[in-house]
């Protein structure tokens, strides 16, 4: 029972398929580690005996979490479609927010229906708690913090440099279904909006490529590309933020190369996944001339200078075939 590949399928929504892997080995076959890895995605997913700790006192804002958990739930163990679900959070957010705040604010229940995101959003933000609340991978988010401040970057890019203001989220509340679905392991570290970049900052050693690389300078190419490529889809957008970090890794390339060929999926509404699957093969066509290596040691083997070249490369390539595509217009381009 490998442990990293079983968080790889939580982090492709499947957390169905880990209960029944896991529940395929006796607990007297599993070691200390593989065992508590089982018994605790049983109390959370199956039984509902964890105690979940919420990271608030707050009774509205744990109200709020708990429609989301609901929701994770039945997405994660393919209880229901995800349209099903879908509809399902959209109602019991509207009845939660409007019994609680909106019924007697002159806003009618209509309205509630019909923009119940933004209206559980400015809730939580009487709270003085900030949110993202879009969807991530195909799967609605719930990603609040209770602090926040600004820093302003010059962030040098492979086609240009931008300055961008960095806004560094603390007193995290909640992560998200991959913070969900992990218990913690994996979660967004940031993201990138046409107005800012969002941190998590307790994930990051500011000095480290880690930050200014697979963090700033990620993030920092779907903020400038943005700009240049306003319809471009999420998987595209994450392919060529991906390339930038080929672009400038040194201490952290092989450790890209690995987790991109783990987490890897050829579902485009997964984009990260959709994007490491189309990064790789490229990079293998590129380096090795073969369609897809995922052999680690092979990759450790090629000189870190050729794999920047090579990624590079592939981001100048990608940006012409997208300016010939029509820029301003082009939603998805990778295969």
């Amino acid at each position: 029972m490998n442990i990293s590949d079983l968080y790889f399928s939580a982090l492709q929504g499947d957390v169905r398929s880990i209960l029944q892997k896991t529940d395929s080995f006796p607990d007297a076959a599993l070691d200390k580690e593989q065992l508590d890895f089982k018994q605790k995605y049983k109390a959370r997913f199956v039984t509902g005996t964890e105690v979940f700790d919420y990271r608030t006192s707050d009774s509205l804002v744990i109200g709020i979490i708990r429609i989301y958990i609901g929701y994770w739930q039945n997405v994660l163990l393919k209880k229901q479609t995800i349209e099903t679900a879908d509809s399902m959070l959209s109602a019991r957010l509207a009845q939660f927010t409007w019994e609680n705040h909106y019924s007697g604010s002159g806003i009618s229940r209509d309205t509630i229906d019909k923009h119940v995101f933004e209206y559980a959003e400015k809730l939580l933000g009487t709270k003085g708690i900030g949110v993202a609340n879009g969807k991530t991978a195909g799967i609605y988010d719930l990603l609040a913090w209770g602090k926040e401040s600004r820093v302003n970057y010059r962030v040098r890019l492979p086609e240009t440099k931008i300055g961008v203001n960095v806004v560094f989220m603390e007193n995290i509340i909640s992560m998200g279904w991959e913070e969900y679905a992990t218990f913690g392991r994996y979660f967004p570290g940031g993201w990138a909006t046409s107005d800012a970049l969002f941190c998590t900052k307790s994930t990051y050693d500011l000095e480290s490529e880690n930050f200014k690389v697979s963090y700033l300078q990620h993030e920092g190419q779907h903020f400038a590309d943005y700009m240049v490529y306003p319809e471009l889809s999420g998987a595209d957008l994450e392919y060529r933020a991906k390339l930038v970090e080929f672009c400038y890794s040194k201490e952290t390339t092989i450790d890209l190369v690995g987790f991109f060929i783990r987490n890897a999926s050829r579902d485009r509404n997964n984009a990260h996944a959709f994007a490491n699957s189309c990064v790789i093969r490229d990079l293998s066509r590129e380096l090795f001339h073969e369609d897809l290596v995922t052999d680690l040691e092979r990759w450790k083997k090629m000189p870190n200078r050729k794999i920047n070249r090579a990624a590079s490369i592939l981001l100048a390539k990608n940006s012409e075939d997208l300016k010939k595509a029509g820029g301003k217009t082009v939603k998805e381009y990778i295969r």
